[in-house]
């Protein structure tokens, strides 16, 4: 079975059903973007991830940081729920 190509979501960053869950990922590694920020919202600094991560260039974990401010700046919709209709019908069949 042949994994399906890589979809460029920004400069650096690819999403991957068969990867990482189809979370958006530093191109070329299986480090998530989510996961970069994590570190940064703990204890890390920029210069402290490649201590983690030798593999990662400076460059990558900005990419990551740009994407996460793309999607920062998109709208949300106050009151709109994570539910999909599948869990309604679910929730009227169980009750």
């Amino acid at each position: 079975m042949v994994a399906p190509p890589d979809t460029v979501l920004a400069p650096g960053i690819v999403g991957n059903p068969a990867r990482m869950g189809g979370r958006p990922t530093i191109a070329g590694t299986r480090i998530t973007v989510e996961r970069v920020l994590q570190m940064l919202a703990g204890s890390y600094a920029i210069e402290d991830i490649p201590r983690a991560y030798p593999h990662l260039s400076r460059e990558q974990i900005n990419a990551a940081i740009a994407y996460a401010g793309q999607l920062a700046r998109k709208p949300v919709l106050v009151g709109a729920t994570s539910q999909s209709p599948v869990h309604d019908v679910l929730d009227e069949q169980l009750g």
